[in-house]
């Protein structure tokens, strides 16, 4: 609230694949604008990126993609990022919050903040949001948001008028 949108928008890497989790957070921080990306929970899957001294928890290994991502293009001003993780594979994962997720339910939100520099981008855990009912019926997922087709316009500026009136309207 109070700040304009996102420049920059990507959910197309909810799963697992040879590193495209890693390749939507270079994409990311490349694109040198405050931005948002969903992306599949990082699990730690051999696929997923050469972590260092093997990370336990998705934050400590979202900390070191983010860190290698920070490279290029040359950082040119502070900006603050989010990456949302979804898991949507069937298997339940409580390491983040003690929560299950797989079922495509349960999001954990980022936020990436990128001094001027390259290599210093780091990550805080903000907290994690459950679509509540959320299955493959349309009757479920319409009501309360489909994370895979999630756009920019979810994450567009809104005055607090406007925020209230989203905020009340989705209360079940």
């Amino acid at each position: 609230m109070g700040n304009p949108g996102p420049k920059y928008f990507e959910n197309t890497e909810q799963d697992s694949s040879a590193g495209a989790e890693f390749a939507a957070i270079q994409r990311l921080l490349g694109a040198n604008v405050n931005g948002v990306s969903i992306i599949d929970t990082l699990d730690g899957g051999a696929g997923e990126f050469g972590y260092v001294n093997a990370p336990t928890t998705e934050l400590a290994r979202l900390q070191q993609m983010v860190a290698a991502a920070d490279v290029a293009p040359a950082d040119t001003t502070a900006r603050t990022d989010i990456i949302i993780t979804v898991r949507n594979d069937g298997v339940t994962d409580t390491s983040v919050n003690g929560l299950a997720s797989g079922n495509g339910q349960t999001a954990n939100w980022y936020q990436v903040n990128d001094p001027v520099g390259n290599g210093n981008a780091t990550v805080t855990y903000m907290g994690t949001m459950v679509l509540l009912g959320y299955d493959s019926s349309a009757a479920n997922k319409d009501p309360i948001g489909d994370w895979d087709a999630m756009t920019v316009r979810n994450f567009t500026y809104q005055t607090g008028t406007q925020l209230m009136d989203t905020y009340i309207g989705g209360i079940v």
